[in-house]
């Protein structure tokens, strides 16, 4: 059903429907802004989580690094004490066989 109406009316309802649009296109384009805005803010957060986990894996391995050398470091000294102790049981035993 068309209803004609003055043209004062008409001016209005079309001026309230121009709001309307205004208002709806400034609400999407401040939707559109706060996407963008949580976009880099994710991936701001993602950038310092990766940070974090790259200094922890450096860590893990330098803690890895580090006990690898404290061991081979005690294997070589274990090596070392037992080389002595034959060496010293051999000399030992040398002098025993020298002295009968």
């Amino acid at each position: 059903m068309n209803v004609v109406l003055p043209s004062r009316e008409r001016e209005l309802q079309m001026e309230k429907q121009r709001m309307t649009k205004h208002y709806i296109e400034e609400f999407k384009h401040a939707q559109e802004e706060w996407k963008r805005k949580e976009k880099e803010a994710m991936e701001e957060e993602n950038k310092k989580i990766l940070a974090f986990a790259n200094v922890q894996k450096e860590r893990e391995e330098a803690q890895k690094a580090e006990k690898q050398a404290r061991s081979v470091t005690f294997q070589h000294s274990h090596t070392q004490v037992l080389y002595h102790m034959r060496y010293a049981t051999l000399l030992e035993y040398i002098h025993r066989c020298c002295m009968i």
